[in-house]
C-alpha cells in the first residue's frame, strides 16, 4: 500500500529548504524522490510547471502514482523508475535535486552521467555525510556554489548546496564548513557545529585510553578535528 498524500500538505523543513532554492518556472527533477513530496509540492503550488520524480524502487512511488491518478496534475509529473541520472535526457530538467543520500553516493551519481549533470542549470544537493569531500569534487568538476543553507528537522541538521556551472576555488576551511554559510553567518551555523563538536569530543573520549597504533592515529585525527571546529566557532561569534 502506498503512502497516503493529503492535498495541501506542507513540506518538512529539510525539503522546504530544497524547494526554496529550485529555479522557478522551469522543469525540476528529483532523483531518489522517495514518496515524491518535493516534486508534487513544487507543481501543485505552481513553482515549477512540470516535474520528474525518479526512484530506483517502484514501491517508493506507489503513493504518488495513486494520488496523481485522481488529480488534475497527473500530466505534469512524470514518474521514472531507474538509477541516478540515467532516467533523464541531457537538458530535460533545469534543476536536478539529489537529497537524503551520502556525499559519496552523490559523487557517484553525477560521475556516472556527466552529460546529464552538466546540462542542468542548477544542482540542489542535500548530502547526509561526506560534505567536505563532495565540495572538493564539485570544485574539481566545474561547479560553483551559488547558495548554501542549513535546515533543522526532527532533531537533525541538514546542509543544502545549490550549484551552477562555473569555477570556484575554496580554502580548506571553506571546503569543510561552507564558504557561504560562513560569509553569511547562517543563524544555524553555530548550533549545528556545536552539535558536531559534542559528537567529536565523545569519539575522542572513547579513543584516548586505547593503545593500538590504529586507535592512536584515529585519536590524533579527531583531536585535530576538535581544534578545527573550536577555531571556526570562535571566528563565527
Amino acid at each position: 500500500m502506498g503512502t497516503i498524500i493529503n492535498a495541501g500538505f506542507e513540506l518538512r523543513p529539510r525539503l522546504a529548504a530544497v524547494a526554496n532554492l529550485v529555479l522557478p518556472g522551469q522543469i525540476v527533477a528529483d532523483i531518489g524522490a522517495n514518496h515524491g513530496y518535493l516534486p508534487l509540492y513544487l507543481v501543485e503550488r505552481g513553482i515549477c510547471p512540470q516535474a520528474i520524480a525518479a526512484d530506483s524502487s517502484e514501491n517508493a512511488l506507489v503513493g504518488l502514482r495513486e494520488y496523481l491518478a485522481n488529480s488534475g496534475i497527473k500530466e505534469k509529473i512524470a514518474l521514472r523508475l531507474g538509477n541516478g541520472l540515467q532516467v533523464l535526457a541531457p537538458g530535460e530538467a533545469a534543476t536536478i535535486c539529489l537529497a537524503g543520500m551520502g556525499g559519496q553516493t552523490i559523487q557517484e551519481i553525477l560521475s556516472a552521467s556527466p552529460k546529464v549533470a552538466r546540462s542542468a542549470r542548477r544542482l540542489l544537493l542535500q548530502p547526509q555525510k561526506g560534505i567536505p569531500a563532495l565540495r572538493r569534487y564539485l570544485q574539481a568538476n566545474g561547479w560553483r556554489l551559488v547558495a548554501e543553507d542549513i535546515a533543522y528537522d526532527s532533531g537533525f541538521y541538514y546542509e543544502i548546496l545549490a550549484l551552477e556551472p562555473g569555477q570556484m576555488v575554496l580554502s580548506e576551511n571553506e571546503l569543510r564548513f561552507g564558504p557561504l554559510l560562513m560569509s553569511q553567518k547562517h543563524p544555524l551555523f553555530r548550533p549545528y557545529w556545536r552539535r558536531k563538536l559534542k559528537g567529536v569530543r565523545e569519539i575522542v573520549t572513547i579513543l584516548e585510553n586505547m593503545t593500538s597504533i590504529q586507535a592512536q592515529e584515529r585519536y590524533n585525527y579527531w583531536q585535530e578535528e576538535v581544534g578545527r571546529i573550536e577555531r571556526i566557532l570562535r571566528i563565527m561569534r
